[in-house]
């Protein structure tokens, strides 16, 4: 069930402190959608509050796989040669590059990295020589190799001795 945030306010009215916790409504049907779809639009016209407030509470109402999805269904297909197309993509790739910079666990996490591999994957469909195909790429990199040595460092310490593992690549 999809959820959003609704902050009590003091008896005076004024903005709770930021240690309270938030209680949890759902989120109306069909409001996701709407809330995602305007996302580039709102990137593209320089709106200083849309993006960033989306990206910090989103978590409370929906996943990142999800928003991922509802991005890469609206934003599935571009027209060759088309100028319009080409400015959507150049905003998509900064939104996807603040999101990146901003909130990485949302996609580096070592355990399932399948959000940052599908944001992979569409990159190298749509924007194969963008600078947020080589910043996924890197990114993707570094976990593997993180994780490759975790995964060394925990057979290490099962073994009790060092030298025992195969590294994993």
């Amino acid at each position: 069930m999809l959820k959003k945030l609704d902050f009590p306010q003091d008896e005076d009215g004024s903005a709770p402190a930021l240690d309270e916790t938030p209680r949890i409504r759902t989120l109306e049907p069909g409001m996701l959608e709407k809330v995602v779809k305007n996302l580039v639009p709102a990137h593209q016209k320089g709106d200083p509050f849309y993006v960033p407030a989306f990206l910090y509470t989103y978590r409370n109402f929906t996943t990142t796989g999800q928003v991922l999805d509802l991005l890469f269904k609206r934003y599935g297909f571009f027209h060759p040669n088309c100028e319009e197309d080409e400015q959507v993509k150049n905003t998509i790739c900064s939104f996807f590059a603040m999101w990146l910079d901003k909130y990485p666990e949302d996609f580096c996490q070592s355990k399932n990295l399948a959000n940052l591999n599908q944001l992979m994957a569409y990159v190298l469909l749509h924007m194969p020589c963008s600078d947020l195909a080589s910043h996924v790429q890197h990114l993707q990199t570094q976990l593997m190799e993180s994780e490759a040595n975790e995964a060394g460092t925990k057979c290490e310490e099962f073994l009790g001795q060092e030298g025992n593992c195969a590294p994993l690549r």
